[in-house]
């Protein structure tokens, strides 16, 4: 029998990347399918900065529909775009809305990593989680300091589904019934995401600048590593996903890891073996990349 190993997963993402909400969910499906089928694996996992648009401003918000068509030109491209996205997430039984507005996500990195080191990987995924669900499917504002606040103070998630079909003429999606091999909740909440006593504690944080220049140095870290796109997430330390991976992909990773097969691509220079990309895994077929 295989002794118990610890795999360290490092994930690089941001929240207003749709790929960042799904590709999370398939990380953590990966992980329910190696504790239900018994891998002997205990996992350590921390979320690492990435600003995808820095030049959006932080105390002004823009409206989705108008960033996305500077973002992709037109409508028609918008809407193509989009719904492809949606597709994707009806996968991980996601029901994506794309109406509210945007901001800089600075002040939503530094609540993430204000939860890690406050809680460790239990309260900074339940704040994560929050955040992507928030942003993604309830039409909340990310970067005001409000939302914040409520997100890291309430002990239940704390906003309700707009229930509008078609926000600002975007795609809507129906959610499927999800496999039965996983028990699990693609919306499960964790109070741990409470790091906060009060709404009034946790705004009063929000709206100061603690960790402001460590998440711009780790931001800057990444890009320097080479990070050019999220999510990226790298595992045990030497191999890394860039983009989305199916679950049973992550989960025949881990196994190698636990069965300490040797990996059969090269080692880079900065000593990660880039093992998947958005568009193949060794371990399973190649697939398209959306």
């Amino acid at each position: 029998m295989a002794s118990q190993k610890t795999i360290k997963i490092d994930v690089v993402s941001d929240f207003i990347c749709a790929w960042c909400y799904i590709g999370h969910l398939e990380l953590l499906r990966g992980i329910s399918l190696a504790r239900s089928r018994g891998l002997p694996v205990e996992f350590v996992i921390q979320y690492h900065p990435f600003v995808v648009n820095p030049s959006l401003p932080q105390d002004r918000p823009i409206q989705k529909d108008q960033y996305f068509l500077r973002k992709f030109g037109s409508l028609e491209k918008t809407h193509e775009i989009l719904e492809m996205v949606c597709l994707r997430a009806k996968e991980e039984g996601l029901n994506l809305s794309f109406g509210g507005c945007v901001r800089q996500t600075t002040r939503a990195h530094r609540l993430l990593q204000k939860a890690y080191f406050y809680g460790g990987q239990r309260a900074q995924c339940a704040v994560l989680r929050r955040l992507f669900r928030a942003f993604f499917e309830d039409e909340q504002d990310i970067g005001d300091p409000r939302t914040l606040a409520k997100i890291a103070s309430s002990q239940a998630y704390p906003f309700s589904s707009p229930n509008k079909a078609g926000s600002n003429g975007l795609p809507e999606i129906t959610v499927e019934k999800l496999g039965a091999e996983e028990e699990f909740d693609a919306h499960a909440d964790d109070d741990a995401a409470a790091i906060f006593d009060s709404e009034e504690e946790a705004l009063a944080w929000v709206e100061g600048n603690e960790l402001e220049k460590e998440v711009r140095t780790m931001a800057a870290d990444a890009a320097r590593k080479g990070v050019a796109g999220v999510p990226f997430t790298v595992i045990d330390g030497r191999w890394a996903v860039s983009g989305c991976q199916k679950p049973e992909c992550y989960y025949k990773i881990f196994a190698k890891l636990v069965s300490s097969d040797s990996c059969p691509h090269s080692t880079e220079s900065n000593g990660i073996q880039k093992m998947c990309t958005g568009e193949s895994c060794p371990a399973e077929p190649p697939r398209d990349s959306t």
